[in-house]
Formats: C-alpha cells, sequence, structure tokens
C-alpha cells in the first residue's frame, strides 16, 4: 500500500479561499475559514470626514484635554 495522500494547498486555492472570506465580511468581520479557525477580515476602508477624525481624537484624548484645562483654570484663578 502507499502513503496516503495529503491535500497541500495550492496557491489558487488559497486565493480562492481569501476572495470567498473578503466577500462574506463587508465591514471587518470574524469569519471561520475551512479549516475551522477564525479569522478577522477587515472589509473596505471608510473615507472618514473631519467630523469622524475630531471625534476618533477627542475618544482618544480626553484625559489630555481635561488636565489641560485643570491647568489653565489653576493659572486663571491663582493669579486673579
Amino acid at each position: 500500500m502507499g502513503a496516503p495522500l495529503t491535500h497541500t494547498p495550492t496557491a489558487d486555492s488559497v486565493t480562492r479561499q481569501q476572495d470567498q472570506l473578503s466577500e462574506k465580511a463587508l465591514d471587518g468581520d470574524y469569519v471561520e475559514n475551512t479549516t475551522g479557525t477564525t479569522d478577522y477580515v477587515e472589509g473596505p476602508k471608510k473615507q472618514g470626514g473631519f467630523g469622524s477624525k475630531v471625534k476618533r481624537h477627542c475618544v482618544r484624548f480626553w484625559w489630555l484635554h481635561i488636565i489641560i484645562f485643570c491647568i489653565i483654570f489653576l493659572i486663571i484663578s491663582l493669579c486673579l
């Protein structure tokens, strides 16, 4: 008897699998691939306007804004 045949993925089958995964996930989603593992597939990037950039900045640096406000408030209130 011969050695058991094993399936080795070719470049074409891997590309086909990646295309199927990217079609399933539009905005970024966890998708289960054929091997049973879960991959995170990013969808197309959304073009953010000025408002979304400001919102992201405020979410990241809210603590810095509070510190700066407190420092300015203390300087003004103690000097007057």
